[in-house]
């Protein structure tokens, strides 16, 4: 049997060099593939409604504003690499089956002349609207003005723009998606 088997490779040396140049080759474009996922930005991004809570005068307690509350933005990052993300044109709502979209700029900006950088297992929150203004401006713009259908709200989404370009969906929250739904009709 192993004679055999001396006798084949024996015969044809050039095949079983093909073989060989197409496992080595298999391998790099393999190892560059998963060495490419591990550079890749992992981010979890949830959008939500909150309360702005207030410091008062002098002393080390808080006051929640109830009658106002706002859209945030909770930004997780998972990988190993640093994401950078720009003050104008960073974050935006996605309409669908609308080539519009309207950009949210975070109303307390902390980098507003450079661009946001969240650095590995690190997290960041944003303020990013007003939620009574938010819902004006829906009711105003969108759907009276460009007679935007209400049943579309359902699939709003909200995106990240990284600087490198690429783009991050944040995860609505149930509540303001269901609140953003009834407060409009």
């Amino acid at each position: 049997m192993l004679s055999e088997i001396e006798n084949f490779l024996a015969d044809y040396p050039n095949i079983i060099n093909f073989l060989v140049a197409i496992g080595t080759i298999g391998a790099v474009i393999s190892s560059l593939y998963f060495s490419k996922l591990t550079l890749k930005p992992k981010i979890q991004a949830y959008l939500y409604r909150s309360e702005l809570w207030l410091p008062q005068n002098g002393n080390n307690t808080y006051e929640i504003q109830e009658e106002e509350t706002y859209i945030s933005l909770s930004l997780s990052n998972k990988g190993i690499i640093p994401i950078y993300i720009p003050y104008f044109g960073g974050f935006s709502w996605y309409f669908p089956f609308r080539k519009q979209r309207w950009m949210q700029n975070p109303l307390n900006p902390i980098f507003r002349d450079k661009d946001f950088e969240l650095l590995q297992y690190k997290s960041a929150a944003f303020v990013l609207c007003n939620y009574s203004e938010f819902i004006k401006n829906l009711k105003n713009d969108l759907i009276q003005k460009y007679k935007y259908p209400k049943f579309l709200l359902n699939f709003i989404s909200f995106k990240i723009r990284t600087s490198n370009g690429e783009f991050i969906v944040a995860k609505l929250d149930k509540k303001l998606k269901k609140a953003i739904i009834e407060d409009i009709k």
